[in-house]
Parts: C-alpha cells; structure tokens; sequence
C-alpha cells in the first residue's frame, strides 16, 4: 500500500510539473497571439477611419470648409496656398509674403509642403499620414506609460493602446482639422512624437520635434518643462543644450531661407512680426474655439495692452506649480501642459483637443477617481453638434449674434477646464490612498475634503 501511495504522489507531481509546463508555454505563446490581434485591431481601425474620411470628404465638404473651430489664421490651408503664391513671385513689383496680415507661416514649412498644396489627393493623402502617424505615436507613448508602471499589465497595456489609435483616428475633431487641411495635424504630429520619445528616454528624439513643433505653435515650449524634468543629471543638461541648439537652428534656418530669395520677401523682422509676434499681439480676431477673440472685440483699445499682458500671462503662469506638483509623473504633467495650450493659446482649434483626449488613456489607474466623466462626455458631444448651429444662425441665416457661438465656445472651454481640474484631483486622490491606504469611508471623505474644491475652482 505503501509502495501505491508513493507511486501515485509520484504520478501526481508529475502532471502537476506537466500542467505547469504547459502553463508557462501558455503564457509565453500568449503575447505573439495577443500582438497579432492588436495589429489586426490596428489595421481595422485604421480603415474604418479611412472610410470615415471619405465619407466626410464625398457628403461634408462644405459643412467642415465653414466651420471656423478646425482651423484657425496661422493653420488655415487657403492663407496657407496664398501665401505660398506670394512666396513664388520673386519680384519686387508684387506684395511680400508677410504684407499685411495674411500669412503667419515660416518659410521652412513653406519649403516643406509647396509641392503638395497645388495638388489636393496628394495633400489628402499627405495629411493622412499625419494623423496615422500621431495616432501611432500617441498610442505607443500609452503603452509605454503602462509599461513603466510598477504593476503593469499586459492586456491592459494593449488594449488602451488600441483605444488611444482609435481614439485619435475616428475623432470627428481629427476627421474635421483633416478635411480642412489644417496645420495643427503636423503639430500634433510633433508634439506625440515628443511626448512618445520622452517616456522611452530618448534625450535628443524627445527634443528636436518639438523645437520644430514651436516655430509653429510657440506656445508648445512649455512641454520642454515636462522633458526636462524626466531626465536626471547630464542628461537633463543635455536636454536643455540640445532644446536651445535647435530652436535657435530652426530659426536660423528660416531666416536663411528668407534671406536666400533677397529683398522680395521682406526682411527677418517682419517675419518675426507675422509669426511669433502674431501669436503675442492677436491681432486677427477670427472667431475660434479660445476666448481670446471675442474678448478683444468688446475691449477698449486703451487697455488692450493691459489685458493682452493678463490673457497671456494664463498660458505660461501654471508651469512652475503644476510642474512641483507633478514632478513625479512627467507625461501627466505634459498631458496638463497640451490642456493648457488648448485652453490659453490665442488661436486654439479642435485639433489641440484632439490630441490629449486620446493620451489620457495612459492614466487608466486614475479613471476610478474621476468625478466629472458623465459631464464631460455630454458636454462634449453637445459641443460639437451645437457649435456648428450657433454658427450657421450668427453668420449664415443671420438669426442670431455672435453671443449665440460664443456661449458655445465658452461652454467647451469649460468643459475642458474640468476635464484637467478632474485630472489633477484624481491624481492627488489617487496619492493619498497609496500613502495612506483607503480605510474607512469618514476617513477617506475627510481626507479628500480639501481637493474637492478643486472640482469647483481648478486654476
């Protein structure tokens, strides 16, 4: 009996050792099957978004073309082909490129899409590329992010990285700046590429697209801040040599190539007038999705120094306390830093919002705490399908005022005000209870009764 007793304990080890073994081939095989279904998932969404777009382009051309939140002054394809037109006329018989206040484009991006405007499947297609690409971009900083974590999953990792590639493609915010042809979809472009860089750890890959990001948008300087942060000791210096060395090389660049064509183009002066002195002074009130525009037009012009200097001051006074506030989560503080940029830029579009909706998937473990998700999301929605409406009855039908699509713009600043007021409370909700740990619920209420009142009053 005894002899049988072993023997079995024998057989039993044995198929536990064999189940085991099995086990771990199981797991070890899960990850390739796992990897082909995310390309496959991939894949379907990308054409799922390709056939969203030509939809859009076939049935809603001219519904995208009037609407004012995709593109703003400085990213508008038509000032764009204009002042590309000026640019060809080397002849100083004719207007310069920065005459008046048309074009707000450096001469690099001139160079780099001249051969493209002239040809609009080209363009469609060039501007395709774009958003494949920041949505690429975007969803693997997601997963990277994941990775980093101290508990990270593997399953979870993937899945919001297909939620973040859906979540950028199939935007009706991304689908709108691609019909429109609007710079900021290159800018996008950069900034994720910035962003996905910096959670890998790449110094110089993390840099140089956005120094190229600024000589567009320069109000994207401020995610320097989250970059710098990430790196420690020679490498952060590294990071600030390499930030300075090429912004100031892109900008010596385009001062050689307006120099190159001579005097027709103006001088570095006034480029530096009708670009980076565009965005400081405001002087095209447009209507856009920022409140900078409709604020202008009701102020007196004796203090509209005063409240330029004010307006301004909201995009640049929040980097020091956010950044001593997160300095331990960098890519939340760079999702905090592009809020900013969408908020108090002075010609924001649809497109900045678009770009950090989809990388807050990254910060999954914070969902739990969020408090303002049903609101936000209505909001949102019925931002978008009231914008166009106010619109069409201020300037086509004539039934209403400027009010009418302020309100509307008003409503979706707030919005995304909540959307980061949100954000933050969670994280520091989200602090506490791995300090302390959750306890009981008096305790916990307690606890979170002074970040409540960031829910109420954020910034």
């Amino acid at each position: 009996m005894a002899l049988k007793q072993q023997q079995n304990d024998k057989d039993e080890k044995h198929q536990q050792k064999q189940h085991k073994f099995v086990s771990e081939q199981a797991e070890i095989d899960l990850p390739t099957s796992s990897s082909d279904n995310r390309w496959r998932q991939l894949l379907w969404l990308f054409l799922l978004s390709v056939v969203f777009r030509l939809f859009a382009a076939h049935f809603l051309t001219e519904f995208f073309q009037q609407n004012p939140l995709f593109s703003t002054p400085w990213s508008s394809l038509k000032r764009l082909r204009e002042g590309l037109f000026l640019y060809r006329q080397h002849n100083s018989d004719h207007k310069t490129v920065y005459d008046g206040d048309l074009f707000h484009v450096l001469p690099i991006f001139i160079e780099l899409f001249r051969s493209s405007l002239d040809k609009p499947l080209l363009l469609h297609f060039q501007w395709m590329v774009f958003d494949l690409l920041t949505a690429y971009y975007t969803s693997r900083f997601v997963k990277s992010y994941i990775a980093s974590g101290q508990q990270s999953d593997f399953r979870r990792s993937q899945w919001l990285e297909v939620l973040a590639f859906g979540g950028y493609l199939l935007n009706p915010m991304t689908i709108g700046c691609w019909m429109v042809g609007s710079l900021s979809s290159f800018v996008n472009l950069l900034v994720a590429m910035s962003i996905c860089f910096m959670m890998e750890g790449g110094v110089l890959r993390s840099v140089l697209p956005l120094a190229l990001a600024i000589q567009l948008n320069p109000y994207y300087a401020i995610i320097f801040c989250p970059i710098f942060i990430r790196f420690t000791g020679s490498r952060r210096f590294a990071a600030i040599f390499y930030a300075i060395l090429a912004s100031i090389g892109f900008f010596l660049l385009n001062a050689l190539l307006l120099m190159n064509r001579g005097s027709s183009d103006g001088s570095v002066p006034d480029m530096l007038r009708c670009t980076f002195g565009f965005f400081l002074t405001v002087p095209d009130l447009t209507p856009n999705t920022g409140i900078f525009w409709y604020f202008f037009t009701q102020v007196f012009e004796h203090y509209r120094m005063l409240f330029l200097c004010a307006f301004q001051l909201n995009a640049f006074i929040y980097v020091v306390p956010f950044a001593a506030l997160l300095r331990e989560n960098p890519s939340l503080l760079a999702v905090h830093f592009m809020l900013i940029v969408a908020l108090f830029s002075p010609y924001p579009s649809y497109a900045e919002t678009a770009l950090y909706l989809p990388a807050m998937a990254a910060f999954f473990d914070l969902h739990k705490f969020l408090r303002q998700r049903l609101l936000v999301g209505c909001a949102l929605l019925a931002i978008f399908v009231l914008g166009p409406i106010m619109w069409s009855m201020w300037v086509i039908t004539g039934s209403g005022n400027a009010n009418f699509f302020f309100a509307i713009v008003w409503v979706f600043n707030l919005t995304q005000v909540f959307v980061a007021a949100d954000l933050l409370s969670a994280f520091l909700r989200e602090r506490i209870v791995t300090s302390y740990g959750a306890g009981d619920q008096e305790e916990m209420e307690r606890r979170f009764e002074g970040i409540r009142l960031i829910s109420v009053s954020p910034f």
